[in-house]
């Protein structure tokens, strides 16, 4: 009982925060953002961390994407998968801003 008090103790915080998900086809990389209550104009920054095997892939910056509450939005990255770990960034208004570790 202790232990699952423990483990929800801090899961009502966390409700607005978005999650990040990525895919990659020959073209490029997807990156699909789900609102779980973030919302209104926000920005999207990932910087290469770790992984990649030639040439370090290039960071971005303050993407500017639409999101509405309890929706998905997709951003479009052109360029192939090179299994870097990404430290990644969504800033919104409603939200705040979270801190994503993809890898693609």
């Amino acid at each position: 009982m202790a232990a699952t008090a423990l483990l929800t103790a801090g899961s009502g915080t966390a409700q607005a925060a978005p999650t990040l998900d990525t895919s990659s086809d020959a073209l490029g990389v997807t990156v699909e953002i789900h609102s779980t209550g973030s919302e209104g104009l926000c920005f999207y920054n990932a910087e290469p961390w770790f992984g990649w095997q030639t040439v370090k892939p290039l960071p971005v910056y303050k993407v500017p994407f639409y999101l509405q509450a309890n929706e998905t939005h997709n951003l479009w990255f052109p360029g192939i998968q090179t299994g870097t770990t990404w430290k990644a960034k969504v800033e919104c208004p409603v939200g705040g801003v979270d801190f994503f570790n993809p890898t693609y």
